[in-house]
């Protein structure tokens, strides 16, 4: 199928612009910058206690 060359170039310089325009999203490096401050808080925060023992779960099994 052909296309006027008018509107091809219609076509084109939207097609054109879309590829101009600034990305909606943030940059992969924005999303990505390391916060190391926030990862040590987060490795920093004790483990919750485990509902079952050890010897609880030895004695199911043996």
């Amino acid at each position: 199928m052909s296309v006027d060359p008018e509107e091809e170039d219609v076509l084109l310089s939207e097609f054109e612009a879309v590829l101009d325009a600034p990305a909606i999203r943030p940059a992969l490096e924005d999303m990505v910058k390391m916060d190391v401050e926030a990862d040590l808080k987060e490795i920093r925060k004790p483990l919750p206690a485990a509902p079952v023992t050890a010897a609880e779960i030895r004695e199911l099994f043996t």
